[in-house]
């Protein structure tokens, strides 16, 4: 069976879209968190009503951003 992680890990792609970004810079980067702690918060948060296509692109923007 394949994770999530093990997916996000063979799918990673510099692409996820201006909607992640703002919401990024706004709900994430905005609270002073960063990488995949911001996004595991933000998904705490506000999960319960996110689509697979924006998790996938959150997912791709908190690799990307992950320092």
């Amino acid at each position: 069976m394949v994770t999530f992680s093990d997916y996000m890990k063979s799918h990673r792609t510099g692409h996820w879209g201006d909607d992640i970004q703002e919401r990024w810079d706004n709900r994430i980067k905005g609270q002073g968190l960063k990488g995949i702690e911001g996004a595991r918060a933000y998904l705490k948060r506000y999960g319960k009503s996110i689509g697979a296509p924006k998790c996938i692109g959150l997912a791709n923007c908190a690799y990307a951003h992950d320092d």
